[in-house]
Formats: structure tokens, C-alpha cells, sequence
């Protein structure tokens, strides 16, 4: 046969063909592939394919052959044999530490193994002498373990006095973690196994805490340290402390499994991971590899829902989707078509006569309530029953202006309202009222009970506040003519207090001239915030544009506390924040106050923010204020007095206690609402950090607030002139909000991509005859149900609520 000359080949038989897909092979490297198929082969169980391809391939080896003797000596419990050479030579991820020759002729590392075993394995490995689970020999493996401690001295004394490469220090500090958990499982051994105590507290004072002493020092000769290390020597210690005298409180968990093969098991995948990958395939690569495709797969179909999510990635929910029996497909892409889940209108509610500006579903997902802007009535707020085909429940009256904003309580039994003139009405739904017809002129006609506010009450500056508090029997009469009203008004019930305590119409607040009467004006409250935990039952929060925020008891209907007599403002909110919480969680005295109450370390010239909205956390631990400055401050709130820890002054212990500013993250941009995640079986301690904020830039945001990260940004909707507010739904898979468009927007919350846009409050509603009014196109608020994934509710300039329907297809 004539051989044919390379260079008188015509070059383009030498380009790849783009038609043959094994051309695509070449982008890999050989032997790592037909390492990663000898690998999966042997977890599939296909042992005897695995050594065939092995053979075929010329005797490519899945680990090294000094992996594999330390592998099987662990299983089989030979510890004896692992020396110090053994662990020099280790394939580490940056080099071996016997490669070093300098170092390898200081410590006179031997090459071979002490004629205690051979070196080479190849297809022996499963050989039955290779694999049986024997008892350890606890002279031999405690003398080894003490000769290689020698070794370990050695080289920590040359190092204190030389200068030594830091790459291999490390390799030196890591062999020392390999060697530590080696103690670790044979400590585990002679405790469960052997039930030889005796031996094993030896082994623990007279070796383990040896190898731990030396594994500190490495970490100062280090240039840098690896901020993902969890090997924390010191709590390995204390978990072999506590064996010692509480062994049975350990079996069975991941200290120790029950089981002897489980144990070593464990031990072998933990030295794996020190383990150079080129050298030892690791475990589950291949099924890692098709989880990457197919979550890569997932993300470019902008159509598909996260069904599995919960954090802000895009995962394959292994444990679900497991035990629901859900397969991937292998032999082609893992995709889903263009209708995944679409949005229907079910019902819309027409009893308002003005633009609806709020809504909230209860908790409980049984009630929904309403607010319009309607000028002619008081009666401005509709609690609707869910599970009656949204009927009227009750009416709520005593609101004489516009309302902002409404909080159900999170037994659902309470409702919240917010209205411009500074007085914070507070109803129990449940009550008995006066039935009456509403819109009887019109074929909305209904008939339903109306009922008036369980009490009312309005927030004083902090000044008077605290002045009030120190004096009871000073008196004030409130200035603002919108404010005085309620005390007269007869629908009210004898609840109606200034957040001073009492709750008497015909107390001093009156006006009754006593010598230290005085005029002072309400604060406005504008959003509001129930807690959530026992500790804190019948509490919520109100904010206010005028900087300030209280927090109100319904347990015994006052205000306790006026928020910004008790904080500490950070003048820079960087590194102080941090130490300043630091301190404190450390239990150093607060710091004391000059100023207004704030620390004078501190400008004085930054005072408590304008808020707009408010939020708190599901544990009560912190208070989240959007301010008016385009900042979100975190409060830490979580030293709070509880009714439940049993003070002797209640109402003292609120002006003791001090609520550091935590966290602030600066948004920049006008904000118009905040929102948490619901509450429900898909809630997580990763959602517990999310915040959604909505700006006035055509933008919305979400945060993680603990960390002062921003997740993703969502646009679509428009948002310039006008308050529109935003919710998580769809058991917080997604985002939704209002535009000043008139349409319902909504996005998955991973993604950011627009997964709905909704035609909901667009048309032009025809006014009656009797007004001028014209509609505007807002779509004002979305909410979403807390107790069913698939409903939602959209509210807009043209009066109506708009119930919906999440189906998938």
C-alpha cells in the first residue's frame, strides 16, 4: 500500500465536517470522556461493561492508582497502611506535596509503601480480599496515625523557621484535614464498633487534639484563604468530645449512620473532594452534567414556569419531582409549549362608584376587601365572602376621606384602615350592623350590614408622645379640624383614643381647659402592617409621612410606642451598621442618647425618614420602611417587649428598648409600594429575605434585604404619574402589578420574563348621568389569594374589582 504524503492533501478534506456530529467530539478531551462513561458505568451497576471499556481503551483509569490503594484501604478498614507517603503523593486539586523534591528529601519521604501492599491495581479492585468490611486492628492503626503526627511536627517546625511556597503549605494543611477526618472515623469505629472507650478517649487526647493543634498555625502562612473551607477542626473535636458520653444520641444521624460501610463510605466521599478531578472522576458527575442541560434547556424556554424554584435560580427539584414519578428526556431537549398557564377573568365586582385604590384578600383567603375614592359616603370599604361567589359581607363606615391603605390582621378577624386625615380606624368584620341598601338607584342594588370602627385612633408627634407618657394628667386639644371630628361623631363606638393610653370620648384630650391644655396636630398615617408571631398577637405597625412610626396594641387599644424615639440613625450606613449590631448582639450597652434620642456619634442632621410603606418580617424581627428619600431601611425589632416575657412596666419597656437600623438599601428612585412574599406551603427561609418594590421609572425590583443584593428588575408595565402596587402570587412563583396603562402585568419571579399581560381596567367606563366624573385607565393594585394559588384580584380607575383565574394547560 502507497503511503500517502500528509502535505499533498487537498486542505479541504482537512476541515471538519459540519455534517458529521462526532466531529463535535474533538471539542472534549478523550480520556476524560471515556473516563466520565467508565465512571457512570460503575454507578449504573454495569461493573463488567466498565471494565471492558477499561480494557478496550487501553487501561484508562477512573482514579489513580494511589487513590484507589487509599480508597480500599479505607473500606476495608486497613488504616495501618495509609502513611505518610501515601498522603504526599495524593493527587490534590493544586499538585501533589511529593513532588516537591526539596521538601520530599527534608522529610526522607519514602516512594515505596513498606512492602505492606502493591501499588498497582487494575481490575483486582473487586476481588472479595479487596472489598470485605473488616474490624479495624486499633495498636497498629493508632501507632500509624501517631508516626505520621511525628511527620506532621516535623514539617510544621521546618516551616515556622523557613520560607515555604504557600501552595504548599496548603497541600500540607490539606493532607492534615485528610488525616484528621481518618482519626475522626476511627474514633467512630472504636466507639460503635469495638465499644472500646478506653481506647478511644486515648486516641482522642493523645492524637486527635495533637493533629488539631498543628492545623491552626498553617492558615497565618497562608497568602490567601479559600472563603468556601467548612472544615472547622474545632467543632470536629467537640463532636468527639460529646461521643465520648452521649454516644447513643448520635446513631443513626449523619455522624454516624449505622452502619459500617456507610461510615467509611462517607469518609471516602469526603477525601474526595480534596481529590484533583482529572485524577478521580467525581461521584454523580454525569447525572450533574444532564441536570446542567436540562436546567439550561428550561431557561431557554422563556414560556415555562418554574414550577420547583423557591430561590431566584432556576432549579430541577430533584425530591419532588422524584416522588412524583417526573422523567427527563435524554434523547431530546426538555422543553414546554407556548401556553404552559394562562389567565382568566371570572367575575367583576361593580358596587364601588369611584376608582378603587385598595385591596387585600384576608389571610385565611376567605374575605377580600375594597376601598374607593367615593367622596359622597363614608361608607367607602366592601368586605366581599370569597366562598359566596364574592357577595357583600359587611360594609365599613367612619372613613370621612379618602382611604390609602387597608391590613387585615393575620387571624383574618381584623381590618385596618388608612385614611388622609390622620385617623387609623381599626373594624372586627364579624360584627353586627345595620342592614341598608346600597346603590339603590342603580342595578347594582344591594342590601348589607354596615358597620362601624371598633376604635379609632390618631398618632401624636413623638414629642407630645412622650410627654404624655411621663405626664397623664396633661391634657391637648388636636388642631387639625379633620382630627377633632371623631370624638363627636355619634356612629363612633366609645373607643377613640390619641395613643396616649386612654380611650374615654370624655377624658382630657377633650380640650376640657386644664392648665397644661395645649393644641398639637396629628401625625397622617399612610400604610400599615400587622406582626405576625404570638409573642406580638393584636400589634401592628403605622407609618407615617410626617417621619414617624407606632406601633398600636389592640390588646389594650393605645399606641405603645412611637418609633423614632427608640432607633438609631447611622449618619453613613456601611461598616458602623455592622459593628454597631455587632456590639449590641454582644450584649454591650446601647449607646447612650443626646439629640432626640439619637446617638451622638452620629450626624445629627439625618433625621427619621418620611415613610410610604412599611413592612414586617413573618419572625417580627425586622421593620422594613420604604422612605420618601428613596432608601429602604431594615430595623432590627426583635428586642420588641412581648406581653408574653411578663414586664412589670409594659409601656416603659418600649421607651428603654433601642432598634438599630440594620440594613439600607439605596434604590435611588421614587418608590410607590413595597410587598413581601405570602405565607404558605411553598414559603422558605430564602423568600423570607425577598422584597418586591415598585418605582415610579416604569421598573420593578427585587431584593434580598438581608444581603443588600439586587435579584432582578421586571419591566413591561408603566408607571410614572400614580401609586400602583405590586404582590407576589402563584405561591410566590411570580410577580404581578397594575399600570397606569390599564393592564394587569405579570412575570415569572426567576426570570423576569412577562409571562401574562392582562387586558383589565382599559375600557372607558360611562359615568352616570348625574356626574361629570370621567374614568381614568389605571389598574390602580393587583393582590393575590394567600390561600389559593390560582386567584388573584385587580382594582382600577373605573370602579371595578376584577376577580381572575390562573389555569394551566
Amino acid at each position: 500500500m502507497t503511503a500517502t504524503n500528509p502535505s499533498s492533501q487537498n486542505s479541504y478534506d482537512d476541515r471538519p465536517n459540519e455534517d458529521d456530529p462526532m466531529e463535535d467530539f474533538q471539542l472534549f478531551d478523550k480520556v476524560q470522556l471515556t473516563k466520565l462513561l467508565i465512571h457512570s458505568l460503575k454507578e449504573l451497576g454495569y461493573e463488567d461493561s466498565a471494565i471492558k471499556l477499561q480494557d478496550e481503551s487501553g487501561g484508562i483509569q477512573v482514579e489513580s492508582s494511589i487513590v484507589q490503594n487509599l480508597f480500599r484501604w479505607v473500606r476495608t478498614g486497613k488504616y495501618q497502611n495509609i502513611d505518610f507517603s501515601v498522603l504526599a503523593q495524593l493527587p490534590l486539586e493544586n499538585g501533589r506535596l511529593a513532588d516537591d523534591l526539596n521538601l520530599s528529601e527534608l522529610l526522607n519521604i519514602q516512594s515505596n509503601f513498606n512492602g505492606l501492599e502493591e501499588s498497582k491495581v487494575s481490575n483486582n479492585s473487586m476481588k472479595i480480599e479487596n472489598v470485605i468490611m473488616n474490624p479495624i486492628d486499633p495498636a497498629k492503626t493508632i501507632e500509624r496515625l501517631n508516626l505520621n503526627l511525628e511527620v506532621f511536627q516535623g514539617i510544621t517546625k521546618f516551616i515556622e523557621g523557613e520560607k515555604v511556597n504557600s501552595n504548599n503549605v496548603d497541600q500540607i494543611k490539606r493532607i492534615l484535614e485528610i488525616s484528621i477526618l481518618i482519626c475522626r472515623e476511627v474514633f467512630l469505629e472504636l466507639i460503635f464498633e469495638n465499644k472500646d472507650f478506653s481506647t478511644a478517649l486515648l486516641l482522642l487526647r493523645g492524637t486527635v487534639r495533637k493533629y488539631i493543634e498543628l492545623w491552626e498555625p498553617l492558615l497565618s502562612k497562608m497568602d490567601f484563604q479559600d472563603e468556601e473551607d467548612t472544615f472547622v477542626p474545632e467543632n470536629i473535636l467537640r463532636e468527639m468530645s460529646t461521643l465520648i458520653t452521649c454516644p447513643n444520641e448520635i446513631v443513626g444521624s449523619e455522624t454516624w449512620p449505622n452502619s459500617l460501610t456507610k461510615s467509611r463510605e462517607n469518609l471516602v466521599q469526603s477525601i474526595s473532594s480534596y481529590i484533583n478531578p482529572n485524577d478521580l472522576v467525581p461521584k454523580g458527575r454525569l447525572l450533574t452534567l444532564l441536570k446542567q442541560a436540562i436546567k439550561y434547556q428550561r431557561s431557554k424556554d422563556v414560556f415555562n414556569l418554574s414550577e420547583g424554584s423557591t430561590s431566584n435560580t432556576i432549579e430541577i427539584n430533584n425530591s419532588n419531582d422524584a416522588k412524583l414519578g417526573a422523567k427527563y428526556s435524554l434523547l431530546q431537549d426538555n422543553s414546554t409549549n407556548f401556553q404552559h398557564i394562562n389567565f382568566e377573568s371570572q367575575t367583576t365586582l361593580t358596587q364601588h362608584s369611584d376608582e378603587v385604590w385598595y385591596l387585600q384578600f384576608s389571610p385565611n383567603g376567605k374575605y377580600l376587601a375594597s376601598v374607593s375614592a367615593d367622596a359622597s359616603t363614608d361608607r367607602k370599604i366592601f368586605i366581599y365572602d370569597v366562598e359566596k361567589d364574592f357577595q357583600v359581607y359587611k360594609i365599613l363606615s367612619g372613613n370621612s376621606q379618602c382611604v390609602l391603605y387597608l391590613s387585615f390582621s393575620p387571624d383574618s378577624k381584623y381590618l385596618v384602615s388608612c385614611p388622609f386625615n390622620a385617623i387609623v380606624n381599626i373594624y372586627d368584620i364579624h360584627m353586627e350592623g345595620e342592614p341598608i341598601e346600597v346603590n339603590p338607584d342603580t342595578e347594582n342594588s344591594i342590601t348589607a350590614e354596615v358597620i362601624n370602627p371598633l376604635d379609632s385612633f390618631f398618632v401624636l408627634p413623638a414629642k407630645e408622645f412622650k410627654r404624655l407618657r411621663s405626664d397623664p394628667a396633661s391634657s391637648l386639644d388636636v388642631g387639625d379640624d379633620e382630627t377633632t371630628d371623631p370624638l363627636s361623631q355619634p356612629d363612633r363606638t366609645s373607643h377613640t383614643s390619641a395613643g396616649i393610653g386612654t380611650s374615654s370620648p370624655t377624658d382630657s384630650r377633650s380640650g376640657s381647659g386644664s392648665p397644661s391644655h395645649h393644641s398639637i396636630n396629628p401625625v397622617r398615617v399612610w400604610c400599615c402592617d400587622w406582626f405576625h408571631t404570638e409573642a406580638h398577637k393584636g400589634k401592628f405597625a403605622v407609618g407615617s409621612p410626617d417621619r414617624e412610626v407606632a406601633i398600636y396594641d389592640l390588646n389594650v387599644f393605645t399606641v405603645v410606642c412611637c418609633f423614632s424615639l427608640n432607633t438609631i440613625i447611622p449618619a453613613s450606613v456601611s461598616h458602623q451598621i455592622s459593628s454597631l449590631n455587632t456590639n449590641i448582639s454582644n450584649g454591650a450597652s446601647p449607646p447612650s442618647f443626646t439629640n432626640g434620642g439619637r446617638d451622638s456619634s452620629f450626624s445629627s442632621a439625618e433625621v427619621f425618614p418620611r415613610v410610604h410603606d412599611l413592612k414586617i418580617s413573618y419572625d417580627d424581627k425586622s421593620l422594613i420602611l420604604m422612605t420618601h428619600q428613596g432608601k429602604i431601611d431594615i430595623y432590627d425589632i426583635s428586642k420588641l417587649p412581648s406581653e408574653l416575657e411578663g414586664h412589670h412596666d409594659y409601656m416603659s419597656d418600649y421607651l428603654k428598648n433601642i432598634y438599630p437600623l440594620v440594613n439600607r438599601l439605596n434604590v435611588e428612585k421614587n418608590m410607590t409600594c413595597i410587598s413581601l412574599p405570602k405565607m404558605g406551603s411553598a414559603y422558605d427561609s430564602y423568600l423570607d429575605s425577598l422584597l418586591l418594590v415598585n418605582l415610579q421609572s416604569n421598573e420593578m425590583q427585587l431584593w434580598n434585604y438581608k444581603e443588600n443584593l439586587l435579584l432582578q428588575k421586571y419591566y413591561g408595565q408603566k408607571q410614572e404619574q400614580f401609586i400602583i402596587r405590586s404582590c407576589f402570587g402563584y405561591d410566590n412563583k411570580l410577580v404581578a402589578s397594575g399600570s397606569e396603562d390599564g393592564k394587569v402585568y405579570i412575570w415569572d419571579r426567576v426570570r423576569g420574563n412577562i409571562v401574562g399581560v392582562l387586558k383589565a381596567h382599559v375600557n372607558d367606563k360611562v359615568p352616570p348621568a348625574s356626574s361629570n366624573k370621567k374614568y381614568g385607565k389605571n389598574c390602580n393594585i393587583v393582590t393575590w389569594n394567600p390561600a389559593n394559588e390560582n386567584m388573584f384580584a385587580s382594582g382600577g380607575d373605573d370602579g371595578y374589582v376584577k376577580i381572575w383565574k390562573l389555569v394551566k394547560e
